[in-house]
């Protein structure tokens, strides 16, 4: 079996090796019944692991141990499985450890273990932890929104628990519970409750269920009885109180039209005996709202001519003020005259500072540039450097100062201009001899 998973250990003791407790992930048996599942592991050969999907369905995946250097042939047994939650365990009697929510890692909800005496067990999320109440509550979780395979997986572990009536009573609570919230619910109890084994429970909840299908029938027809005694008295009702409205408004237009005519006939003999009692009241009334009217009008024609001579009120005195602002504006005017006519006089003061100096600096310039002209016409009139008799190599020339027979080759210095022409260079002095020491009287200056 390639790519195992592991799921547990087997593990004797101090001188016995690890060895790992691994599953075939891919099941040999799927989607089948908790009790087919059962079968068919018992029917193979050695240890299987019976998963049981959140549907109820079941599938079965082999068991082997993992020998290391040599076969060791451990067995897995249930008999040697480790239930002690205790850390420190003799492994001598309980070699067997198979991991915590080992269903989960096949994607499943719950797990059987198949030992390969084929003795089933109940492994719970918790191995070390389960009892009998903890695998109880996980079989009660297969019950919520049940069906027939979530049911027989619920017994099946309640069975291993060793209380399969435990179903029976918790699928009747959740049943009672239901037609409690809502008696009507009838046909979802009564599916529910199909799902349980023949018995007292299911027998007496299916009772129920037929009471209350018949209550609720019942109450369902009496209530479309009262439904149409309340449309007919309805349609009654409205039909008599159509005829009533009509007869009420019918009365009271009438009635509204004698109130008319009967205070038109008041107003009238009112307005008789007044004008019997007083001659000319009612006109002299009309003669006063009309005078009232025209006072009203003319009261208003007054305000309107007060409105008018305040404003030319308001006019005549923006004219007079009109002068002096006039006056303002003139001394405004003024005033950027007189600051125009600084201006314009700094400018010429500066323009005719600037110009004088401007008139300097080019007389300086031209004298500078005459002075130069000069200097450079008096270097081009000097005679030209002469350029024969230049023995000595020297790019400059001759010495000017030389008398024609100083011979810088002999002397660095050459010989004195002022040692006479013909005693040559020959002293040991290398300034030559002393001019003041007569012509050729052969003298040196050492030797003096």
């Amino acid at each position: 079996m390639p790519n195992l998973r592991q799921v547990g250990t087997h593990d004797t003791g101090f001188w016995d090796r690890e060895n790992k407790i691994a599953a075939d992930p891919k099941a040999s048996a799927e989607n089948l019944s908790v009790k087919e599942a059962l079968s068919q592991a018992k029917s193979q050969k050695g240890a299987e692991l019976v998963v049981i999907q959140e549907d109820g369905t079941a599938n079965v995946h082999a068991l082997q141990g993992q020998d290391g250097f040599a076969s060791e042939n451990k067995q897995i047994l249930i008999s040697e499985l480790d239930r002690d939650p205790r850390s420190k365990q003799d492994l001598g009697k309980t070699p067997l450890a198979i991991d915590d929510k080992v269903a989960q890692a096949f994607g499943g909800k719950g797990a059987f273990l198949v030992d390969e005496k084929n003795n089933t067990t109940y492994l719970g999320e918790d191995v070390d932890v389960a009892t009998p109440t903890s695998k109880l509550q996980e079989a009660e979780q297969f019950l919520k929104a049940p069906t027939q395979e979530k049911v027989n997986a619920a017994y099946a572990i309640a069975e291993d628990a060793g209380k399969p009536a435990h179903i029976d009573s918790a699928m009747g609570k959740n049943v009672l519970n239901q037609l409690q919230s809502n008696y009507r619910q009838g046909d979802q109890a009564a599916q529910d409750v199909s799902y349980l084994r023949p018995g007292d429970t299911q027998e007496k909840i299916t009772a129920l269920t037929v009471d209350l299908g018949r209550i609720a029938g019942q109450e369902a027809e009496r209530t479309g009885q009262l439904n149409d005694q309340l449309k007919n008295r309805t349609a009654d009702w409205q039909q008599a109180n159509g005829e009533a409205t009509q007869a009420r408004d019918k009365a009271l237009g009438q009635w509204n039209q004698a109130q008319r005519a009967e205070a038109g006939k008041v107003d009238q003999a009112a307005r008789q005996l007044r004008e019997a009692r007083m001659p000319g009241v009612h006109a002299t009334e009309s003669q006063l709202k009309e005078a009232q009217g025209q006072s009203s009008q003319a009261r208003s024609q007054y305000e309107r001519a007060q409105s008018i001579r305040q404003q030319a009120s308001n006019n005549v005195d923006a004219l007079e003020r009109l002068p002096a602002s006039a006056d303002n504006h003139l001394t405004q005017a003024r005033r950027l005259e007189d600051n125009n006519r600084e201006i314009q006089f700094q400018a010429r003061t500066y323009t005719t500072v600037t110009l004088s100096q401007v008139r300097n600096d080019v007389r300086r310039v031209e004298r500078e540039y005459d002075r130069t002209n000069y200097e450079l016409q008096n270097e081009r009139n000097k005679p030209p450097r002469p350029s024969s008799n230049n023995s000595s190599g020297d790019p400059f020339g001759n010495d000017p100062f030389n008398g024609g027979g100083n011979n810088v080759s002999s002397d660095p210095f050459g010989k004195d201009p002022f040692s006479g022409g013909g005693s040559g260079g020959s002293s040991n002095d290398p300034f030559g001899k002393d001019p003041f020491n007569g012509d050729g009287g052969g003298q040196n200056r050492d030797e003096n």
